[in-house]
């Protein structure tokens, strides 16, 4: 616009303009509100420039500040869903490693790196090869995920960072070289199989995830991989991904769930590995009800779906234990000083109850025996303002609640950090209304009445509660037009 009007008062008297592909655009599209012709001529022509409109503000941020941290604005974190080619690379960077002779040592003449990871290759094959016994292939089994762990550690340990262990091997630029280089080899196949048509809905570490044609994918990689010296292995498979932490792969043909990740780890059983904050349950029927609804991620919750998966989890988990532990909540009282965090209950008059530090509880139907009502007595860090506000109306500045305190001094927690003062909070996902049961013990090793007493006890529509809430805050593409991503 402004090399065909160098004076904006001639687009403004002009009203409406044709541009080159057609389209007509009046002139508030490119002037400021304020750019009037009596203005516009009252004003020198070298300073006309100010009537032009600023697009810069205009452009879409992907990224926003929420205090220091930089986070995906909510608007693009979308929940995509297709069947998509994985392209697998194999043994991405520790072939680029050792085509950058990152371990390679001069004075021995040899390179462990690689040594390492030819032992991987070989073990790879001898694991399947049916000429050895299953005890042989078990064992090479083990020793290639040996293997691979060294492999994929020495990246870390070659590129310390300040504060953490100290490292006697420093190669750091090599290393962040080897990230960028593999970054942008993934941005270029990606970018090869957009021109082709394709759709790229996810990345990882050392692969992404396409929506096209199977046969013309593989062409694509053919002369791509080739390029960049990499093999590449498509595997078709139906992919449901709200980001790279948290994603549910299946087969094409929708019978069975290959993997899940995130918020959906947990699906076949608790681990000690992941600290759950919700019941492991939810994991299993989220993942169902995900690619069971995977065309209509923009929809509302369907609880009649989510009450028919949940009614199958007997079927799924026939092992009493096993079902108990997929329905447990692990909750963890935090006695750090700081931040300290104790769980408490309430029974049914009301009297306090003094928990220990890591509980199992189970949602209860309300109002049956043996149930608490449950809280958290927590260290309230104040903010400057409160404290400002408090001082000025002459209140005190630490305004402890005594139930929560007495909680905390039980747990030995008494001595608060500076600027903090009990108080009672709601636990995460869990309404104090609630009737809870504590279980304590270790669930396979109650008699089997008493496992059955409390699986039948389960109130499933509160469970049903916390599968909605998941998919409502997390996974549901919330937008009001457009298809689902």
């Amino acid at each position: 616009m402004q090399k065909l009007y160098p004076d904006p008062l001639d687009l403004r008297k002009a009203r409406e303009v044709t541009l080159p592909d057609g389209r007509v655009e009046k002139y508030q599209t490119f002037l400021t509100a304020k750019a009037t012709i009596k203005l516009m001529e009252q004003t020198d022509p070298a300073d006309r420039g100010q009537f032009w409109r600023d697009f810069s503000q205009d452009e879409p941020t992907v990224f926003k500040k929420q205090g220091s941290r930089v986070r995906l604005d909510d608007r693009y974190a979308f929940t995509s869903s297709d069947l998509t080619n994985h392209e697998d690379f194999t043994s991405y960077y520790p072939n680029m490693l050792r085509r950058l002779n990152a371990f390679y040592n001069d004075r021995l003449g040899e390179d462990r790196y690689t040594a390492i990871f030819e032992r991987k290759q070989e073990l790879d094959k001898k694991r399947t090869d049916p000429q050895y016994s299953d005890e042989e292939r078990r064992m090479f089994n083990i020793e290639r995920e040996g293997t691979k762990l060294i492999l994929n550690s020495a990246t870390g340990a070659a590129d310390p960072r300040e504060g953490q262990v100290p490292s006697s091997i420093r190669m750091n630029n090599r290393i962040r070289s080897m990230r960028i280089i593999g970054q942008l080899f993934t941005y270029m196949i990606g970018q090869a199989q957009t021109y082709a048509g394709a759709r790229i809905v996810s990345t990882n570490t050392d692969g992404l995830y396409s929506v096209l044609d199977a046969d013309l994918n593989r062409k694509i990689l053919a002369k791509e991989a080739a390029e960049i010296g990499v093999e590449i292995v498509p595997e078709e498979l139906y992919l449901v991904s709200k980001d790279s932490n948290n994603r549910l792969e299946a087969s094409p043909d929708l019978t069975k769930i290959l993997s899940a990740s995130g918020s959906l780890a947990c699906r076949k059983d608790t681990s000690p590995t992941k600290s759950l904050a919700h019941p492991a349950i939810i994991d299993w029927a989220l993942s169902r009800y995900l690619l069971e609804k995977r065309t209509d991620l923009a929809a509302p919750f369907d609880r009649d779906l989510g009450r028919q998966i949940l009614a199958e989890a007997e079927e799924a988990f026939p092992d009493p234990a096993h079902r108990l532990r997929m329905f447990q909540n692990v909750l963890s009282a935090n006695h750090s000083k700081e931040r300290a965090n104790c769980i408490f209950g309430r029974g049914d008059a009301g009297q306090l109850l003094i928990l220990q530090r890591y509980n199992r509880v189970f949602i209860y139907q309300d109002g049956l025996p043996k149930t608490v009502h449950l809280y958290s007595a927590a260290a309230k860090k104040l903010t400057p303002a409160m404290l400002n506000k408090r001082k000025k109306s002459g209140e005190a500045v630490i305004q402890h609640d005594q139930e929560a305190l007495s909680v905390l001094k039980a747990n030995g927690l008494g001595n608060l950090a500076k600027g903090r003062e009990a108080t009672v909070q709601k636990i995460p996902n869990l309404s104090p209304d609630w009737f809870m049961h504590v279980e304590n013990r270790a669930v396979n090793l109650l008699q089997a009445e008493e496992q059955e007493a409390i699986l039948h006890s389960l109130d499933y529509d509160k469970y049903l509660d916390l599968v909605a809430s998941a998919y409502e805050k997390n996974w549901r593409n919330l937008t009001t037009s457009g298809p689902v991503l």
